[in-house]
């Protein structure tokens, strides 16, 4: 498993924006002939998702991250350990979907990306 790092670049810093969902798809139900549906967890550990902006980046650290999602990550398909956005606490992620991230221009010197993960919880 690959670790973000943090020296190179930065993580999720502006919470202002940070969304993080519940577990998504932990429960299985089943209708029954009268009241609520029965239900049980399909797994011991849910994942949610998670969008978020990095912190700003000059251009070598956005060339930087690129290079290791493409390389390291082989364009997501490898999971990291990244600290939590607002615990701190080191947590697994995915990046998710077709379009897992977004490249914004701040100005001539800075960037951010826009990052569509998975966590486990």
């Amino acid at each position: 498993m690959a670790i973000w790092p943090t020296g190179s670049f930065p993580f999720i810093e502006n919470t202002n924006q940070l969304s993080i969902s519940a577990p998504v798809g932990n429960i299985v139900q089943s209708p029954i002939d009268n009241g609520f549906p029965k239900a049980r967890k399909r797994f011991t550990k849910g994942v949610a998702n998670v969008s978020g902006l990095t912190g700003d980046m000059t251009e070598a650290q956005l060339q930087a991250f690129r290079t290791w999602f493409e390389g390291t990550l082989l364009y997501g398909a490898v999971t990291f350990t990244a600290p939590h956005p607002t615990t701190g606490e080191t947590e697994e992620f995915m990046f998710r979907g077709s379009s897992p991230y977004r490249e914004i221009y701040v100005n001539e010197d800075l960037y951010r990306i826009q990052l569509s993960l998975y966590m486990k919880q």
